[in-house]
């Protein structure tokens, strides 16, 4: 996925709601590229209800309805053997077409993911539904409604299970297929993950997507580096550091888990921890790239409004380094969108946000006299040169 995609995306769900006559899109792509979360996060963004359909796992009856049976005196005439009593059948509304609609008038619109479109071959009986509904937006007597937005998303590769579809489905759609983009998915998904994972992914993209595998060795994709961060996110860091191949087996190749394990073994010897306690004032711009790369982790291991401080004078010290300065800038933003989510982060996080943006005010934390004090004559340098440099690496 990248910046063109989404946008052409986004133009033709909203051309849908505006009633264009438009082919639905549909993303073909290797799997955990982010195809699923990236039309979440679209009807986010355009604040539309989301209904995701995994097209295997759905029932005829969620496409069709089911039979209500009424008693109809008038159709005993017509019995050959003289049967009285018979009933009729009324169909009840397709519950597809029901959640649909119910979520574009109470939202104002609705998008419906037919996922893992892939695996309709195998689901015959949904198939030639899907001919109508992609067409006419209709199931049976029952129209969508006029906001509702259809979009497709699957993998056309063999280990996946693809065997083709048929020429009528694919005349129904507009296939697009996409590629992964890791500068895209790392500035929009991937920093925001675990930070042995997030600064493990910007130097080793050959990792991100392995050949997919059908054995019992696991394939590292977006998608599996994700459920490995938040797995992470179980454990202290010492536990994660012990155990590192064992856990990243769970996710991903035995190389890409070496390699893994190595990044955060490594990152344990630069023991941010004591580096914080004891204030050690790093010229960060005379270290190797490598090391370069991952002292901006320092920021996941200050707590205190005096650890605040410390990294405020650790950034003036190395203001002349865009890089360094830049990946400071990014980690606090992230620490910025999970404390907008809810997430805690800590005091010291939350000062350095503050007086990065301007807005800090020491009224807004309870701070001692020596704190207050050390907070008021710190502050960074040149913040508006520092902010144009954040901006590189935020937006």
């Amino acid at each position: 996925m990248n910046t063109l995609i989404m946008e052409i995306i986004t133009k033709n769900l909203n051309g849908q709601f505006d009633g264009k006559d438009l082919l639905p899109i549909n993303i073909i792509g290797k799997p955990g590229t982010g195809k699923t979360a990236t039309c979440r996060k679209l009807a986010t963004d355009m604040d539309a209800g989301f209904i995701n359909l995994s097209l295997p796992n759905t029932r005829l009856e969620q496409w069709s309805g089911i039979p209500n049976f009424v008693t109809s005196t008038d159709l005993s005439k017509y019995s050959v053997s003289g049967a009285k009593d018979i009933q009729g059948t009324v169909w009840t509304a397709p519950e597809i077409i029901v959640n649909a609609n119910r979520l574009a008038e109470t939202k104002g619109k609705c998008i419906i993911l037919l996922d893992d479109f892939h695996e309709l071959s195998r689901n015959k009986s949904v198939m030639s539904i899907m001919y109508e509904f992609l067409l006419e937006r209709k199931l049976g007597d029952l129209k969508l409604h006029p906001k509702v937005a259809l979009i497709a998303a699957m993998n056309d590769s063999e280990q996946a299970g693809f065997n083709g579809l048929s020429s009528a489905v694919n005349d129904r759609l507009s296939m697009m297929i996409v590629e992964y983009d890791h500068e895209f998915w790392m500035s929009k998904y991937g920093r925001m993950l675990h930070h042995f994972v997030s600064s493990f992914l910007k130097g080793n993209a050959n990792f991100v997507i392995e050949a997919e595998s059908t054995t019992v060795e696991s394939a590292g994709s977006p998608r599996s580096w994700t459920y490995f961060s938040n797995s992470l996110e179980l454990y202290d860091e010492q536990f994660i550091i012990n155990n590192a191949l064992f856990l990243a087996k769970q996710f991903m190749s035995q190389e890409a888990a070496e390699a893994f394990t190595k990044h955060v073994l490594y990152i344990s010897t630069i023991d941010f921890t004591n580096v914080v306690s004891g204030r050690r004032m790093q010229k960060v711009c005379d270290l190797p790239f490598t090391d370069k790369m991952l002292w901006p982790n320092i920021i996941q291991y200050v707590s205190t409004p005096s650890d605040a401080a410390y990294i405020i004078d650790l950034v003036n010290l190395n203001a002349s380094d865009d890089l360094f300065v830049g990946y400071i800038a990014s980690e606090l933003y992230i620490k910025y969108i999970q404390k907008q989510e809810g997430r805690t982060i800590t005091v010291a996080q939350s000062i350095l946000i503050d007086k990065l943006m301007g807005s800090y005010d020491a009224g807004n934390y309870s701070l001692k006299g020596k704190e207050s004090e050390l907070l008021t004559k710190t502050s960074f340098k040149n913040q508006t040169e520092l902010l144009n440099k954040a901006a590189q690496f935020i937006l």
